[in-house]
């Protein structure tokens, strides 16, 4: 894009960068904003150099098609900066030692904020270390808006199938509130892209709205992978919950993306359970307080305005809330009303509850282990009177 490329060595490792010349290139120099999250940033800062370099390369040539430059010189007038070099800086991620938006926090404890300008000014806030050939990070809120402001689209890579855009919260956390920050910078909305490469023989690029109806889909409304995830026990049923909260995660930082029919599918799948799957017993079974917390997500997106449940949707919500307060399966959840568990309360109950089932299982897999051990010692005779002696 920037009109630069890598130079590989004979073993095709990345040792440096080269310029394309503008005879060769024959378009424009597009500029780049490249975030990183914490841990790509330490795993990877020899390539995070080369890309500074990259940068600091292109804004030297003087083109007018050259929007690297053009920018460099913008943020230098904006910002009263000394030199244009002080306008490259491209690659921003959290301080050093930090390694989360907290987008994710903020979200889960929804009190915290009442819009979501919270949330983007959050981001801003956390991602606003620049990083580059000076090993020192070096912390530029107001370069990192700047740059913010000109993104007209992004891009996030996946390089599996293993996991996709809902299974953990980052990907909404990183990309989904990149979009959030220049909307309500800007009031226009970037266009999203996932570059999938799962298949190194036919990467492509798609748009986010293409790849979240995918993954909805084939995963999460499907009823054959709810029934793999039903044979996992208590894991699946936190698979099934961690879901909805990633798909409110990415409902407030791409409004757009996220319909009410979406919703009102989740919904029909794990609450009124349209395919017949006895997931109100499954989740009675192994993770009550999973469809509690699922439920819970639901009216948070009904509370903030992401989703208008009707009144009968409403009522079977109401309903199965109340079986599960009174559920002699869990006493501890009697008399506890929606209103009074925050979700993240509600995921320490759940860890403490659960694990304190059985608190001397691994204590007694020792015992054993080592009884086994002694045993075999015994049988190849380390436990003679001559080993003794």
């Amino acid at each position: 894009l920037m009109g630069a490329e890598p130079v590989w060595n004979s073993k095709g490792q990345v040792m440096d960068v080269r310029i394309i010349p503008d005879s060769l290139l024959r378009r424009p120099r597009i500029d780049v904003l490249v975030t990183t999250s914490g841990t790509y940033r330490d795993h990877f800062m020899d390539k995070i150099q080369l890309l500074d370099k990259a940068v600091k390369l292109v804004t030297i040539i003087q083109s007018p098609s050259n929007w690297v430059r053009n920018h460099a010189l913008e943020y230098q007038e904006a910002l009263g900066l000394k030199t244009v070099d002080q306008g490259t800086q491209r690659i921003f991620s959290t301080s050093p030692n930090t390694y989360s938006t907290n987008i994710e926090f903020a979200i889960e404890d929804g009190e915290s904020w009442e819009n979501d300008s919270t949330l983007s000014n959050l981001y801003i806030d956390r991602m606003a270390n620049s990083y580059g050939q000076n090993a020192n990070s070096e912390y530029q809120k107001e370069l990192f808006t700047e740059n913010i402001m000109d993104v007209e689209a992004a891009a996030f890579g996946r390089s599996s199938n293993v996991h996709g855009i809902m299974d953990h919260p980052m990907v909404a956390s990183y990309f989904g509130a990149i979009n959030l920050a220049v909307k309500n910078k800007t009031g226009k909305n970037p266009d999203l892209y996932i570059n999938d490469v799962s298949d190194p023989g036919e990467a492509k690029t798609v748009k986010l709205e293409e790849f979240y109806q995918k993954e909805l889909r084939s995963r999460y409304l499907n009823p054959n992978w709810i029934k793999n995830m039903q044979d996992q026990g208590y894991e699946g049923a936190r698979y099934m919950q961690g879901f909805t909260e990633n798909l409110l995660a990415w409902d407030i930082t791409h409004t757009d993306m996220v319909t009410q029919a979406d919703w009102d599918a989740v919904f029909d799948t794990y609450v009124n359970d349209k395919n017949k799957l006895g997931l109100n017993a499954y989740f009675e079974k192994h993770n009550p307080f999973a469809q509690k917390e699922l439920i819970h997500t639901l009216q948070e997106a009904n509370s903030k305005g992401y989703w208008a449940p009707s009144e009968k949707q409403q009522e079977i919500i109401a309903d199965r809330l109340d079986k599960l307060n009174n559920s002699d399966r869990v006493p501890s959840l009697n008399n506890i009303s929606n209103t009074e568990v925050s979700g993240y309360e509600m995921v320490n109950e759940t860890r403490k509850i659960i694990t304190n089932t059985a608190p001397n299982q691994p204590q007694q897999d020792t015992i054993l282990w080592v009884l086994l051990i002694i045993a075999a010692l015994i049988i190849m005779g380390w436990f003679s009177d001559d080993k003794i002696r």
